[in-house]
């Protein structure tokens, strides 16, 4: 069986007050909670994820999320 999918470019509407780079993270300071939640999120991760793709979940900003 054989699947086709076709993509299409979606245009991107410029927010005022948005950063141009999605990427890009917000600058916040960082608690001693945040700091011991990121460190418990990555040892949960590196127990059953390749280290690539936590070094990838990390520099998203995935480790600080909640």
């Amino acid at each position: 069986m054989e699947i086709e999918v076709q993509v299409q470019n979606e245009a991107v509407m410029k927010i005022d007050g948005e950063p141009s780079d999605p990427t890009a993270q917000a600058e916040a300071p960082l608690t001693d909670a945040d700091s011991a939640r990121s460190a418990d999120n990555i040892r949960l991760w590196t127990s059953y994820l390749p280290v690539d793709c936590v070094n990838t979940m990390i520099k998203m900003g995935w480790d600080l999320t909640v």
